[in-house]
């Protein structure tokens, strides 16, 4: 790999292969970003697919983009350190072809390096999943939540936990002076490249804003995880990184451990898989064990760490009985000497013989996580009688209202916390209030549940339903509802004193009064209550719209007035209708009827209706 030679501020790299589905989006978010001084650099890595067709048109249309054609198929890791070695940026960034980035991403991530002379700046990462937008797992999102410079990884190791080489940029000279490149041939390359990058940066800044979007199919290598070969290359990649990276930070094997036993559940379902588990990574963890002071002492759940025991205690047959088990309807929790213990089968089980410690919840989850109702009323959503373990070490705790159909790419904007708080003289019972008035108008949101213990280890999950939680909606404008698998949701309307409605004798004007929770694409129109037909009046960039009565309105019809609003499928890569209603109950309505326009307000139900003469 050569230096730079300055000429450009930063240098994507994207790695093309068989992208063409998705492709044209990534390319599309790329050439629209707002940092001057961007390198763009497509290596087609012989691709049988009409990828390449796809990234000349990109680079005939744009002076900063580049074209690298390989006749030879050589993966992901070669063409990645081929691209380092040929980036003209002080800064290189790598992408794969079917994410999108959001347009602002490289120039705040670039300014915050440069603020901060880093040799890496990192930003968040959400993922897309059948064109909805979510937040990763509180692991990944623990290093991204707040922002941050260091010096020395041991001032945050939790930084380990991001892995991802797309999230983050990195100085052109740091790689090429310490010689970090992508493993050839291992699939997991990233962990290696990024963790490299970390131990031997002068400094790292982090920024909360999300920089890019990871599109997850269901063919991609995260929705694969039983399948042995992905497994085998997993712990191959974890066995180098730990080895280069333990002399650095030895409680580095820690952050590997949940990303071994994730996929555990394998052992039960392939051979091959269990031998391999109770070899090689059995093997990994006795070594991980007598390396570290205390390889309990982690941010791993409950099930995670009665996992680790049994393997590291060589009890196969037992641990197979406890993957097995439908656990389900194992939430009690036995509250005793100032502690919460998880009532698991396997607790105080002389078969089993596992020390209390391990059943001792020290993380929240749906298991032990209860509501009694949840009512929307006229001004707010109420979350009543929130049960947590009663010695639980909550510090803080949010009910968190996530939004689906922002389309501006900014994550966050659209993700709302509201901060759940203790009802007086009543143990581990909590309620939260979330107003109206701070939700978006039109929109979906998951709900989840987000808690902060005594360590500052954050935790969310999805909030799930239960035949013991009440929905109650006594607001048409709310509606509580849960997802197809059976989560927890909430869908707003909320048009009460947002439009305002002018009507004068030529002119029909609306004007929306909360352009701030807007998030998405909003149409009005009139529509003939006859043929159907309507004319559309789309917002501009102020919230008002208007048109001339005389261009677009029939004789003697009548018309109704609708609000439609559309959400942006970035899967799809066009817009779908997310919800329609009739528009009713005006802020002001200034109606100047004349003898050809009568505009009235329905008294029973309270829509607009217009009729002309």
């Amino acid at each position: 790999m050569d230096s730079n030679d300055g000429s450009y501020k930063l240098t994507a790299i994207v790695l093309v292969y068989n992208g063409e589905p998705d492709l044209e989006p990534c390319l599309e978010s790329l050439v629209n970003q707002t940092l001057d001084g961007l390198e763009i650099l497509l290596i087609n890595d012989a691709s049988t697919d009409d990828s390449l067709s796809i990234c000349r048109k990109y680079e005939m249309e744009n002076d900063n983009v580049f074209v690298i054609d390989k006749e030879k198929n050589e993966g992901l890791a070669i063409n990645a350190n081929l691209g380092i070695g040929m980036a003209k940026g002080e800064y290189v960034i790598l992408v794969d072809n079917d994410d999108i980035i959001p347009d602002y991403a490289y120039e705040k991530l670039y300014n915050k390096a440069k603020e901060t002379d880093s040799d890496i700046c990192i930003g968040k990462a959400n993922f897309i999943v059948m064109g909805n937008q979510y937040e990763m797992s509180h692991y990944e999102c623990s290093v991204w939540d707040d922002e941050r410079v260091i010096s020395d990884i041991n001032e945050f190791p939790s930084i380990f936990h991001d892995a991802f080489y797309w999230n983050k940029i990195i100085r052109k000279d740091l790689l090429v002076e310490n010689n970090i490149i992508l493993p050839p041939g291992m699939i997991y390359a990233d962990r290696s490249y990024s963790h490299n990058a970390y131990v031997k940066a002068n400094r790292i800044a982090i920024i909360p804003d999300c920089v890019y979007m990871w599109r997850i199919g269901k063919d991609s290598l995260s929705s694969n995880r039983e399948n042995i070969s992905n497994y085998i290359n997993k712990i191959e990649s974890y066995q180098l990184d730990w080895k280069y990276i333990s002399q650095y930070h030895k409680d580095y094997i820690k952050y590997l451990i949940r990303r071994i036993l994730l996929p555990i559940q394998g052992i039960v379902h392939d051979n091959k898989f269990e031998e391999y588990y109770f070899t090689t990574v059995y093997d990994m963890l006795i070594d991980a064990k007598n390396l570290v002071d205390d390889i309990y002492d982690n941010d791993l759940n409950n099930l995670f760490n009665i996992y680790l025991y049994l393997t590291l205690n060589n009890e196969r047959g037992k641990l197979k009985k406890l993957l097995m088990m439908n656990l389900s309807d194992c939430t009690e929790v036995i509250d005793e000497n100032g502690k919460s213990y998880w009532n698991l089968p396997q607790f105080r089980n002389p078969e089993y013989g596992i020390p209390d410690e391990f059943f001792e919840i020290k993380f929240i989850e749906n298991t032990f996580f209860k509501i009694d109702e949840v009512k929307a009323n006229n001004d707010s959503i109420v979350f009543n009688n929130i049960e947590l373990p009663k010695n639980y070490p909550i510090e803080k705790g949010y009910v968190v209202f996530k939004g689906l159909t922002d389309s501006s790419e900014i994550y966050n904007d659209n993700c709302l916390y509201f901060e759940i708080e203790k009802i007086e003289n009543e143990g581990s019972i909590y309620r939260a209030e979330v107003p109206l008035d701070r939700l978006n108008i039109f929109e979906r949101y998951e709900i989840s549940f987000k808690s902060i213990n005594r360590n500052q280890i954050p935790n969310e999950f999805r909030i799930l339903g239960s035949d013991e939680m009440k929905l109650t909606n006594d607001n048409e404008d709310v509606q509580l509802t849960y997802s197809s698998d059976y989560k927890l949701a909430v869908t707003t309307k909320l048009l009460n004193d947002v439009l305002e409605l002018d009507c004068s004798e030529n002119t029909l004007r609306f004007k929306v009064n909360d352009t701030d929770r807007i998030k998405k694409k909003l149409n009005i129109y009139i529509e003939n209550d006859h043929t159907h037909q309507h004319a559309l009046l789309s917002l501009d960039e102020n919230g008002e719209c208007a048109m001339d009565w005389k261009f677009f309105l029939d004789n003697n019809s009548n018309y109704s007035f609708i609000i439609n609003v559309f959400k942006e499928d970035t899967r799809l890569g066009k817009e779908i209708p997310l919800n329609r209603k009739l528009i009713r109950n005006f802020k002001n309505q200034t109606f100047k009827n004349n003898e050809d326009i009568n505009i009235t307000i329905y008294e029973s139900s309270g829509n607009v209706k217009l009729k002309t003469n």
